[in-house]
């Protein structure tokens, strides 16, 4: 009980920041026929102009780097090469919270996705889980990776490499047109708080372990 209360004083700002932002995104899709529904029309129309055919399975491949299908099967290898240590299920266990959080969005705002899409898509648009997820557990990685290599170099280029794929998959669902622009830039800014809250809260459990 006192380790929880330590957690709440230790980040305080930060719940209080995310819970805003939940509650705005709650009550954000009264405004989707305004100003945000604009941008989002506009950039749609923009990527119909200049999508092409011979990069859609490029941007497919990338989609489905961000999936489900994709990401189980690459956490079962991830804690095996990580000899079941407790920083593998700190990651487990953060993508899982994560895929139901974003579930909860997706239920309470309802958003519909776009009409004209490359691909068949099920569920709701807002907020994007690819973005959202895959921030997430990206986000988790490199937490670890900056812990243990020690080459600056290697360092550099792994996570120089993840924010890019995270940023590609959230293009890739731009470009096949399954999400909306604010779908994927709320997606990233949700993740974005979500993970550093999370990772706020096991670097208190690991310090109390120590102790």
């Amino acid at each position: 009980m006192e380790k929880f209360k330590r957690i709440i004083r230790e980040n305080l700002l930060l719940i209080i920041v995310i819970m805003v932002l939940l509650i705005l995104v709650i009550f954000l899709k009264e405004y989707f026929k305004t100003f945000i529904r604009i941008i989002d029309i506009n950039i749609e129309l923009l990527i119909k102009e200049i999508r092409s055919d011979k990069f859609i399975p490029f941007f497919k491949v990338v989609s489905f780097l961000g999936s489900a299908k994709f990401l189980i099967p690459l956490m079962i290898v991830m804690i095996i090469a990580m000899k079941f240590k407790k920083e593998g299920f700190y990651i487990i266990f953060g993508i899982s919270i994560s895929c139901l959080l974003n579930e909860i969005l997706k239920r309470i705002v309802r958003r519909n996705r776009p009409v004209y899409k490359v691909v068949n898509e099920s569920g709701f648009s807002f907020p994007s889980g690819h973005a959202m997820n895959n921030m997430v557990f990206y986000g988790l990685i490199i937490n670890y990776l900056c812990k243990n290599i020690k080459r600056k170099s290697l360092k550099i280029l792994s996570v120089s490499f993840m924010m890019l794929l995270v940023l590609l998959i959230g293009f890739s669902r731009i470009y096949l047109g399954v999400h909306y622009f604010s779908d994927v830039v709320c997606g990233y800014i949700i993740g974005i708080l979500y993970l550093i809250l999370y990772i706020r809260v096991i670097n208190v459990i690991d310090d109390k372990q120590d102790k």
